[in-house]
């Protein structure tokens, strides 16, 4: 949050800080290593200070959305930087890698305007997204996309429709039972608690599955749209016919890059080439016929790709990435 420091009547700085709860309970920031107390949206440099570490981090539920990916999920969250630095924290505490996070310029996403990204070194299955959602304090936002998220889909549709059939085996049940048993006080009681349970479950479990179907149809319908990482695939297959994105390169591109003229062109360079090494290419040392190209993302040079040919159809493998996934990307060239 936005936070006004003040000595006195004077305000003396003006800037983002993270936000904490006091040992006392009240609720502070942290400003230049020190906690202070909070009042309207300013502190007292002057008042009494606590150390971090004596400190709380509040519990606060953050707006997310997740997509698998190769190797990996994407996190996409709305909120300042406080926030994008708080949700990190929290999934590195929970086992989560971040490998990397930036401002999120991909295409708008439905249900959330993301502000930021976190890209996580995970295994893309349930459990993960059970403790991504303890650790950021609340499911995701909106369905998980892709091949996961049908798959979770069609599990708890599952489940969904065992409740039911359990509860109309219990509904028979009891009207066998009824049939059967003497009328005494006693059983007409257990009768009728019976009967409500078994109705409030069966009509729970046909509300469960008419919204899991119905999530189903509306996942089925969007998968008829097409979005930016097909129009590039399209673009690459027309314009650029021997390059062949690898990996996650596909949605690295699409979800990291906030232009792709730099991308198209260092690709057109060695998708039009026959011999020699371009210019502005050089040889990945140890790793045996790879090349590699530093890139522009839109927003710097931190973008790198990496490219092998194909010899058996004349096509380049290229593996989209970042300098900061550098040392992990060569040990993967090395290993192909």
């Amino acid at each position: 949050m936005i936070v006004e420091v003040r000595i006195g009547s004077e305000v003396v700085d003006r800037r983002e800080c993270a936000d904490i709860l006091l040992p006392d309970g009240r609720e502070g920031v942290v400003w230049r290593g020190m906690a202070y107390a909070i009042e309207g949206g300013a502190i007292d440099a002057q008042s009494q200070a606590f150390a971090p570490e004596e400190c709380q981090r509040p519990t606060r539920a953050q707006s997310y959305m997740t997509r698998a990916t190769v190797g990996g999920i994407y996190v996409f969250l709305q909120g300042s930087v406080v926030d994008r630095d708080a949700a990190i924290r929290a999934c590195e505490r929970a086992g989560l890698t971040v490998a990397r996070s930036g401002r999120y310029v991909g295409e708008p996403v439905s249900g959330l305007s993301p502000d930021w990204f976190l890209r996580l070194l995970v295994d893309p299955d349930e459990t993960t997204l059970e403790r991504l959602a303890v650790a950021l304090g609340a499911p995701a936002a909106a369905p998980a996309q892709g091949d996961l998220r049908d798959r979770l889909l069609a599990r708890a549709l599952e489940q969904a429709l065992s409740r039911l059939q359990a509860a109309e085996a219990a509904q028979g049940e009891l009207r066998g039972w009824r049939d059967h048993a003497a009328e005494s006080e006693r059983q007409v009681e257990a009768e009728r608690e019976f009967r409500q349970a078994a109705q409030r479950e069966a009509a729970e479990a046909r509300e469960a599955v008419a919204a899991l179907e119905a999530e189903s149809g509306a996942r089925r319908a969007l998968k008829t749209t097409r979005g930016l990482a097909d129009e590039i695939a399209d673009a690459l297959t027309v314009l650029l016919p021997r390059i062949r994105l690898i990996r996650d390169s596909l949605d690295v591109v699409a979800t990291e890059f906030s232009s792709r003229l730099a991308l198209y062109r260092a690709l057109a360079e060695i998708d039009r080439g026959e011999q020699g090494l371009p210019a502005e290419w050089k040889s990945v040392k140890g790793a045996s016929g790879w090349i590699e190209r530093h890139v522009s993302t839109g927003e710097s040079n931190a973008g790198r790709l990496y490219a092998r040919l194909d010899k058996s159809d004349r096509r380049w493998n290229v593996l989209a990435s970042f300098k900061l996934a550098q040392p992990r990307d060569i040990d993967w060239l090395k290993s192909q």
